[in-house]
């Protein structure tokens, strides 16, 4: 089937107090999910016992970004930085088409909410996850 594609060239950027920075050594990354809450408005004349609903709240979700653990590196600094900062940033995923150009864009805000420390095996890379908590509207654009 034509338009698949992997994740390659794919990437993840975080802003430095200056600019967005492009993350280096990503090995994945799980974008938001946004999800609309759900009120009841059930009542005690409900028809046949049906349960009702509107739709309340937007919840712009929550981000995962897997990377290859360099200690020491500028990836590295800006991360450990940003997680103990509690400041809300400017973030931005670029998709990447089948050959590897940038495709569209997702820019939001958010903050973190988690730094797992690198696992530390015989046989394996260390890796580490970045968590983060998304604040606010979501915006889609073609990549710039």
């Amino acid at each position: 089937m034509a338009g698949e594609s992997i994740g390659w060239k794919s990437e993840f950027h975080l802003h430095n107090g200056t600019a967005l920075v492009k993350l280096a050594n990503v090995t994945s990354i799980t974008p938001p999910s946004p999800e609309i809450e759900e009120v009841e408005t059930t009542d005690l004349d409900a028809t046949n016992r049906y349960r009702t609903f509107i739709p309340g709240m937007r919840d712009p979700g929550t981000v995962e970004v897997v990377m290859n653990y360099v200690g020491g590196s500028a990836t590295d600094t800006l991360v450990r930085a940003f997680a103990a900062s509690l400041d809300t940033r400017s973030c931005k995923v670029v998709y990447s088409d089948d050959d590897g150009t940038p495709l569209r864009q997702i820019t939001f805000s958010a903050f973190a909410t988690g730094l797992s420390e690198p696992e530390i095996t015989t046989d394996g890379l260390k890796t580490y996850t970045l968590t983060l908590r998304v604040s606010g509207a979501i915006t889609e654009a073609v990549a710039a």
